[in-house]
């Protein structure tokens, strides 16, 4: 009741200029609180949308520093195991061989345990490859030169 009364003495006491001002500065408060409503709800969906943005590339870089941790720990174990010399390279009386000094059992069990049917015991680049498969899936220790390569860290 008392805000009909109060209405009705808006209407009839003020001036039809200053009624028009009040109810386009009252639509246009309605019309600020529901356009930040919604911009905080694209707000929200923005933060969202970065933070997972943000992770992804974090992962990618996680993934990055592990390979190259990978590969350095791989060269660490070819300077170890053979001085960086690959061809007629033999260690372990006869049995290993090249830069990673692989016996071939433990190479062509990795090769297949990795899936790489064709490798190559004898082929630098294919010791390489079965290398990092090898120390990226937890076989690093079956190097004797892998902790002092910098396995650690």
């Amino acid at each position: 009741m008392l805000t009909k009364r109060l209405g009705s003495w808006l209407l009839e006491c003020l001036p039809t200029g200053i009624l028009w001002a009040v109810m386009v500065l009252v639509g246009g408060i309605i019309a600020l609180q529901i356009g930040i409503h919604h911009g905080r709800a694209l707000e929200r969906a923005d933060i969202i949308e970065e933070t997972a943005a943000l992770n992804a590339a974090i992962k990618g870089l996680e993934a990055e520093a592990q390979r190259l941790k990978t590969e350095r720990t791989v060269a660490g174990i070819i300077e170890c195991e053979s001085g960086g010399n690959h061809e007629g390279t033999w260690g372990d009386n006869g049995r290993s061989y090249g830069w990673l000094q692989f016996k071939r059992t433990t190479f062509d069990e990795f090769a297949g345990r990795m899936g790489f049917s064709k490798a190559d015991w004898k082929n630098k680049y294919d010791q390489v490859a079965v290398a990092l498969w090898g120390i990226d899936n937890g076989y690093g220790p079956a190097w004797s030169c892998y902790e002092k390569a910098g396995a650690r860290g």
